[in-house]
């Protein structure tokens, strides 16, 4: 590599003063003929097998040795990039520098910045950052100093980012109520749960602490952007329990929050299971309000197989209206999506 050398060959016996030479020394090393010092900048690396050094007495008197040179390429390219969440301890990272001979000394000062630190020495051209970050980085540079064992030094830098804490930004107090045998969740209702900071990828889980799991049916996963998703299909009616929720972010940070959630039992149109008849161009006479049990919030009603001129009321569930029609019906009442109920009409 790009550094200086400089090892002396000694010799004993004979008659002073010596003389030196030497065979199959990589590019760039010379032997100095009157002191058997090997200098010079190396031109080449790798291991050089084959050196002959050879040493010559006053009156012609000679000795031979052979020695192994091995040649490290020279330091270059320091790389490494840390990413860590305030207030978590970095989780394993590596630096690595390539080239030069171990042992390896580094230095990075402006690491204590963010209550930081290199590991130094190490044998191996690779070490890591440790500590907690106390500070916010954004992809900031961090200046590092490396030096190997032949005293050459290489300076470059690492990137490092550190993250938020960890936060689950969906603070509300309950998740939407489900239905039994409705896909959760139903429509108009949003059952993710969001966090930011930290760093991502995200995974949720039920907290193994929560008191309650959910509610029969239904599960929580993670989708694509790191968001937590309640969803399934409810089997059982509840009220209202308590069920903590986990996200956990690649460097190990927790954070957990509480819902409350409900599930309602199956919506069912109950009654009446028959409507009285009645006659073409007279108004209804009746007035048949269909009912409903369960489901979730308002109820919402239609009506199909009616003859022309009767109409449901589509929040109070009343056949109303005049027959443009006579004839034998079999008519539908349906709370929206839900549950229906045939009655048979004769008009």
């Amino acid at each position: 590599g790009a550094t200086n050398y400089s090892q002396t060959i000694s010799a004993t016996g004979g008659t002073t003063p010596y003389s030196w030479s030497a065979h199959g020394l990589p590019g760039g090393l010379s032997i100095i003929s009157g002191t058997g010092v090997i200098s010079g900048t190396p031109t080449a690396n790798g291991n050089f097998n084959n050196i002959t050094v050879t040493v010559t007495d006053k009156v012609g008197a000679t000795a031979t040795n052979n020695y192994t040179l091995v040649v490290s390429p020279p330091l270059s390219n320091i790389t490494g990039t840390i990413t860590g969440t305030e207030g978590t301890a970095l989780g394993a990272n590596s630096v690595t520098v390539t080239g030069g001979l171990g042992p390896y000394t580094w230095s990075a000062p402006s690491l204590a910045n963010y209550g930081l630190s290199i590991t130094s020495p190490t044998n191996t051209a690779s070490t890591s950052v440790t500590g907690t970050p106390n500070a916010p980085a954004n992809s900031v540079g961090i200046p590092v100093t490396v030096t190997d064992a032949h005293g050459a030094v290489l300076n470059g830098s690492i990137t490092l980012t550190v993250n938020g804490p960890l936060t689950i930004t969906s603070t509300q107090a309950s998740l939407p109520t489900g239905t039994v045998s409705v896909g959760y969740p139903g429509t108009g209702q949003n059952s993710t749960v969001v966090a930011s900071g930290g760093t991502p990828p995200y995974t949720w889980t039920v907290a193994a602490g929560s008191v309650s799991p959910l509610p029969a049916g239904l599960g929580i996963s993670t989708n694509a952007s790191g968001q937590g998703v309640i969803s399934g299909t409810p089997t059982t009616a509840t009220t209202a329990v308590s069920v903590t929720l986990q996200v956990k972010d690649s460097a190990g940070s927790i954070k957990t929050q509480t819902y409350t959630i409900a599930v309602d039992p199956a919506l069912t149109v109950s009654a009446p299971a028959t409507i009285p008849g009645g006659e073409q161009g007279v108004k209804y006479p009746a007035s048949i309000t269909a009912t409903a049990t369960g489901g979730s919030g308002s109820y919402t009603w239609t009506i199909s197989g009616e003859p022309t001129g009767l109409t449901i009321g589509a929040s109070s569930g009343t056949i109303s209206g005049t027959p443009t029609q006579s004839g034998n019906f079999n008519i539908t009442r349906s709370e929206e999506h839900t549950s229906e109920l045939q009655s048979p009409c004769n008009l």
